[in-house]
Order: C-alpha cells, then sequence, then structure tokens
C-alpha cells in the first residue's frame, strides 16, 4: 500500500492509541485482527481497537512488571517487541512497537519477521533487526523519511523508539505522501 493511501489510517491508529495511553491503558496485543475500519454517517473512517484480553492499566511513567499469558507472554509474536518477548518489564512503548509493524507491513505487504513457528519469529525478533522497508521493497519507491519512522518505532531498545504514540503520529502527519 502506498504511504499517501496507509496515512490515514496510520494516523487513526495513532489516535486510537494514543487515547488509550491517555487513560493508562496498554492494549498489549495490538494488531490487524484487532482492529476494524468504522464508516461514520459522513462518510469518515476510523479505526475501531478492540480485543482488550490482555490490557494492562499503568499510571504515567509506570513500568509493568507482571508476567501472564501463555508461556508467560501476552500479545502474538509478530507484533512484540523484545522487552514483551522476554517477560521483562514493559510499558506503553510495546503499543509503538506494533504500530510500527503494522505500518511496515502496509507498506511492504509483509511483516518484518514471518515464520509459521511462533518460536522462530520471536527469536528473530530479539536477535534481528527487520531489513529496512525501502530496501525489502525497492519497487515501491518508499521515501527515506517514511522507511525512517518505521524503523525509528521497530528499534529494539524502547528508548530509542518514538517515545509517545503522539510522538509518531506528528512524525507520520508531517510526512507529505
Amino acid at each position: 500500500m502506498a504511504f499517501k493511501d496507509a496515512k490515514p489510517h496510520l494516523l487513526s491508529i495513532c489516535k486510537a492509541v494514543s487515547s488509550l495511553h491517555n487513560l493508562g491503558i496498554i492494549h498489549c496485543d495490538l494488531k490487524p485482527d484487532n482492529m476494524k475500519v468504522v464508516h461514520g454517517p459522513d462518510g469518515t473512517e476510523t479505526i475501531k481497537i478492540f480485543d482488550f484480553g490482555f490490557v494492562k492499566f499503568m499510571h504515567e511513567g509506570e513500568i509493568c512488571t507482571e508476567r501472564c499469558g501463555p508461556f508467560n507472554r501476552l500479545g502474538t509474536p509478530n507484533y512484540m517487541p523484545i522487552e514483551q518477548i522476554l517477560s521483562n518489564t514493559f510499558d506503553h512503548r510495546v503499543d509503538i512497537y506494533a504500530v510500527g509493524t503494522m505500518m511496515y507491513q502496509m507498506l511492504c505487504g509483509n511483516l518484518p519477521f514471518e515464520s509459521t513457528n511462533p518460536r522462530e519469529v520471536m527469536d528473530m525478533q530479539i536477535r534481528k533487526m527487520p531489513e529496512d522497508p525501502r530496501t525489502r521493497r525497492p519497487d515501491l519507491n518508499i521515501p527515506c523519511g517514511v522507511n525512517d519512522i518505521v524503523m525509528r518505532a521497530l528499534r529494539k531498545t524502547r528508548e530509542e523508539r518514538f517515545q509517545t504514540m503522539d510522538d509518531m503520529a506528528e512524525s507520520i502527519d508531517n510526512w507529505q505522501a
């Protein structure tokens, strides 16, 4: 999908996730299967998020240390950053990583790491950086700035990612399609 087509959806996702974060909610399992495009009465499209089965309630600056879910993990391996996979402490930036993964998927047509084996995906998430979108899909002429947004959201270290969903949304919104 071209960035100009993905941009409105990405901004809607960022707005919805930011609203959750402002309420102290970390979704912990953001992925396309947990989102739906809803058409308003005026024809505008909005992204609605659902499946709050792994949600965590956090206060600003608080770090989650709870281990839960299957195999002491919560979430879907394809969309989980290293700290969530390893069941280390995590915060709202796990959702930023998941949105970065969805952005990658929208732009490239593939996930950053693919395998039918969830443990292989988790190992790749831990040990490898994804191939950047421009390299993976040179045929799509993905702009450098858009590529940089995706790769920043997918950084292994949460401190190197966007620090808030609003920061990511601003970067997406400022990029002219």
